[in-house]
């Protein structure tokens, strides 16, 4: 008979070690960190649908992007930049057309150079002297950036000529150089389709050509590769460049507050009143529309209002704008006038 085999001696057996490796639907290999690999897999279509809804890509467009230097470069931001970027790829920044549109009394303007409807893209395309500045800086840091990586030539070029050619219009395309049979540049006429496809300025916003990587990887000096090379060191070409194209939307972000809100707490202060006296102002232009019993809301001098200090001015403001608005409402329905023109004459009467 055999002999029986307590629950406690059965597990202690020890079983043979076997590598095992859990891969999801997408081919993404699910590591200790289970639980966001399974959540991001499951969210990554949805995702993939809004973004090629938003930015008119096809899904081989959208599989074209550089997302894996993308997600290396984005993770290792602070919070509030990774909000800041994720709203400005997005268009969600409060620049002056969302402003605008949560709230009426803001005007839609660029702060900096005043041109209408200000959308997130302006913030890295504003004409204004200092921006524009920054701008041809910006640029040659990135000349710069591109050389000390040691990028080459033909990349290096196209990418300056891609950003500069974006800054003038919008919608610019690279023109595709021809094939060359001596150094096959077929590679670079990828990239460069893909980026076309993706959009020049998208690479503010990360998304940029995995062919950028391969071309960087193909050109290296003869004797630079490492056998040993993973995927996350050979795009750390690419996650540097897209850190670079992060610094500078923020810093042309910084430079267009500083000229909505000020450089300081007293060119702030200036800011906010010369907003308040324009709101004040506004509010005295309906007295025209009030009864004549609602009128003493507005007996004092708009003189005197104006030189209230900031805290006042914007006490009197919130009370005096609701108060003012009723009023106008209550006049308006009080002079309806539901009789016909015919009821204000006199009918004669036969004989």
């Amino acid at each position: 008979m055999a002999s029986k085999i307590s629950k406690a001696d059965l597990f202690a057996l020890t079983i043979p070690a076997e590598r095992v490796t859990l891969r999801i639907s997408n081919a993404a290999a699910v590591s200790g960190t289970f639980t966001t690999a399974i959540t991001t897999a499951h969210r990554l279509p949805s995702l993939q649908l809004h973004q090629c809804t938003r930015n008119k890509w096809t899904a081989s467009t959208y599989s074209s992007i550089h997302w894996s230097a993308f997600y290396r470069s984005f993770k290792k931001r602070k919070l509030t930049s990774q909000l800041r970027l994720q709203k400005f790829s997005n268009g969600w920044l409060p620049v002056g057309r969302i402003r605008h549109r949560i709230n009426p009394d803001f005007p839609d303007s660029c702060p900096s150079c005043w041109g209408r409807n200000e959308t997130s893209d302006h913030i890295m395309r504003c004409r204004d002297h200092r921006r524009a500045e920054l701008h041809y800086s910006q640029l040659d840091d990135l000349d710069d950036h591109l050389s000390k990586t040691n990028t080459p030539q033909s990349l290096a070029t196209a990418i300056i000529k891609g950003i500069t050619g974006w800054y003038r219009n919008p919608n610019y395309q690279i023109p595709i150089p021809r094939y060359d049979r001596i150094s096959s540049n077929t590679v670079l006429r990828k990239a460069l389709t893909d980026q076309n496809a993706i959009g020049w300025g998208r690479m503010y916003s990360g998304q940029i050509s995995q062919d950028f990587q391969t071309v960087h990887n193909v050109d290296r000096p003869q004797g630079s590769h490492d056998r040993h090379a993973n995927a996350a060191t050979l795009s750390d070409w690419a996650s540097k460049l897209i850190t670079l194209f992060f610094d500078q939307v923020e810093d042309q972000w910084k430079l267009r507050n500083e000229a909505l809100h000020g450089r300081d707490r007293a060119e702030n202060s200036l800011f906010h009143r010369a907003i308040l006296q324009a709101k004040a102002t506004r509010l005295y232009a309906y007295s025209g529309n009030l009864r004549a019993l609602d009128r003493p809301i507005l007996s004092q001098p708009l003189t005197t209002i104006l030189d209230l200090p900031n805290i006042s001015l914007e006490a009197w403001i919130s009370q005096t704008e609701v108060t003012l608005l009723r009023c106008i409402s209550d006049a308006n329905d009080d002079h309806v006038q539901t009789n016909t023109i015919d009821d204000y004459f006199l009918r004669r009467r036969d004989g």
